[in-house]
């Protein structure tokens, strides 16, 4: 990688820019020879010797080899869910099938039901106290960063007649968002991001692509600025995984379709994820 990459990368992660690196302010800070960058995909890693806010001019950039501890300290915790076509029913984690609904609870409109996943099936996932149980719709229309979405946590017990009928399709039927039932083989991995790690595929937590560009002014909570995490990544394609068993038989089992590359992320907030939820498609 030559210098020039090396900066904008580095300027990318710490700020304002200028073609010699961060400056802060004219005429303040220090001036810094040569700065040694860690960088894995598009992540500049933190380190000693980086420029700071105190920063006036970087000279020169060389990029520095990662080593095993610098990918584990970006290492982040994914469940794939691995979708296969099936008959899953209301008290099993799945996208398309029928969900665990209250027959005297009207469903959000216009929305399409896509999955449910339960604790049991997904412990790492950020369930509120008294709940066990996930339930994502899809909503058409939604913003420029993608179609919006219903996030509902709920407990599983409290649910004592379920309704028998699906929701009804949105006025205006997208079959892009049409999922097909679909049963769940989930397998815990270890996300970096590298290309050769990432994983492309329905998953909860990870990573996220941000091919489109990143999108800073999504990431804090509107109610208490606390920051948003991946919850969930529904992805139009399934490929395997070094570090996964399971081989899909399909790329493209559930049938829906997200943006021009085929990802729609959910974002919940990190302090309470009944908060509202944003999305961002790529």
């Amino acid at each position: 990688m030559t210098g020039t990459i090396a900066a904008h990368v580095c300027v990318k992660r710490y700020g304002r820019e200028s073609a010699r690196g961060h400056v802060p302010e004219r005429g303040a800070g220090s001036v810094l020879s040569t700065v040694d960058l860690k960088v894995v995909g598009k992540f500049v890693l933190p380190g000693e010797g980086l420029p700071t806010r105190q920063t006036r001019s970087v000279r020169s950039f060389r990029i520095v080899q990662p080593t095993n501890a610098d990918l584990a300290a970006v290492a982040l915790p994914a469940m794939r869910l691995h979708p296969s076509p099936g008959q899953p029913g209301v008290g099993q984690s799945h996208i398309g099938g029928p969900l665990l609904w209250p027959v005297d609870e009207p469903w959000p409109e216009p929305a399409y039901s896509e999955l449910q996943l339960y604790r049991k099936d997904f412990p790492s996932l950020p369930f509120p106290r008294g709940t066990d149980l996930l339930q994502v719709f899809v909503c058409p229309g939604g913003t420029l960063d993608g179609p919006g979405v219903r996030v509902v946590w709920r407990s599983a017990g409290a649910v004592t007649d379920v309704v028998a009928e699906p929701p009804p399709r949105p006025r205006f039927d997208d079959e892009h968002f049409h999922a097909k039932p679909c049963l769940l083989d989930p397998c815990r991995i270890d996300e970096h991001p590298l290309s050769a790690s990432f994983a492309q595929g329905c998953k909860v937590g990870g990573w996220t692509t941000w091919y489109g560009g990143e999108p800073h002014h999504l990431l804090r909570c509107p109610e208490c600025s606390a920051v948003r995490r991946p919850l969930i990544g529904l992805d139009t394609y399934e490929f395997p995984h070094e570090s996964c068993s399971h081989q899909p038989k399909t790329v493209n089992p559930v049938g829906w379709k997200f943006g021009s590359l085929g990802a729609l992320y959910v974002f919940a907030c990190s302090r309470d994820p009944r908060h509202p939820v944003i999305t961002y498609e790529d």
